[in-house]
């Protein structure tokens, strides 16, 4: 019950569908520099993207409505490129990945225009928060990419961890074009585990035509920062949403219990 049917798999083996395949001589991946003003211009795509969504959803709590924008527009587009793909509307790639971009960012530019006058005060009015926010976040981030630099095998017996497991299940979903991917043990079954965070560490991936061990490098990194930076938002805002209502005497003190959160 766990295998996958053989027209599926001579798919797979085919390489149907596939319009996004990395080129390990490319720019991008042989090039440190490059492959981070690529990756970090589409961290500030997806986050202006997603500023609309959590401006409406969060504005009464301005840090974490920046400091969830980004995740908010990376999960959007996964969930819609996932889906068609899902589907078998569009193969799971580059071309499926512009689409549900361009969805998002569709709703994304109709939101922010109805919703101008709020979110150009939010702008104006917390112009510091989102400055502390993406200090934050970028600091996180450089800190997680010294981290992998120093250390960036992925298979080592003892010091690897999981990374091996996760490494695996990241090759499937950078070598798929439907969903569930293949399982990359369990020879013509599908991978029966819960693998849409790795879908979030593909769609930069593929939609940049990243080699996996590139790609998994930036990831981890990328997924500390949003982690990080989203403990500050709650904490900072949890001390000043009780500051503004006169429960607390740490009122001036939000960006402090935001890093020590």
């Amino acid at each position: 019950g766990l295998t996958l049917p053989p027209e599926r798999l001579a798919r797979d083996a085919r390489g149907e569908g596939r319009d996004d395949r990395p080129a390990p001589d490319s720019p991008l991946n042989r090039s440190p520099t490059l492959t981070i003003g690529a990756w970090l211009a589409l961290l500030a795509l997806l986050g202006i993207v997603g500023l609309p969504f959590t401006a409406a959803a969060l504005g009464r709590l301005p840090a974490a409505a920046f400091a969830f924008a980004r995740l908010a527009g990376l999960l959007l587009a996964a969930w819609l490129a996932w889906l068609v793909a899902s589907l078998r509307l569009v193969p799971f790639g580059r071309g499926a990945i512009l689409l549900a971009l361009s969805l998002v960012l569709l709703a994304s530019a109709l939101l922010a225009w109805r919703s101008r006058a709020s979110l150009l005060d939010l702008l104006r009015r917390e112009g510091r928060t989102l400055l502390a926010t993406e200090l934050l976040f970028h600091a996180l981030l450089a800190l997680g990419l010294l981290l992998r630099y120093g250390n960036p095998d992925l298979w080592h017996p003892s010091l690897g961890g999981e990374k091996p497991m996760a490494f695996a299940f990241l090759n499937a979903l950078l070598r798929t074009t439907e969903f569930p991917p293949q399982h990359p043990w369990f020879a013509g079954g599908t991978l029966n585990y819960y693998y849409f965070g790795y879908v979030l560490a593909a769609l930069p991936a593929r939609l940049l035509g990243l080699v996996p061990g590139v790609a998994y490098n930036l990831a981890v990194p990328t997924f500390f920062a949003l982690a990080g930076s989203g403990a500050f938002a709650i904490g900072s805002s949890l001390v000043r949403s009780a500051a503004e209502r006169g429960e607390t005497r740490a009122a001036g003190r939000p960006y402090l219990a935001g890093l020590l959160s």
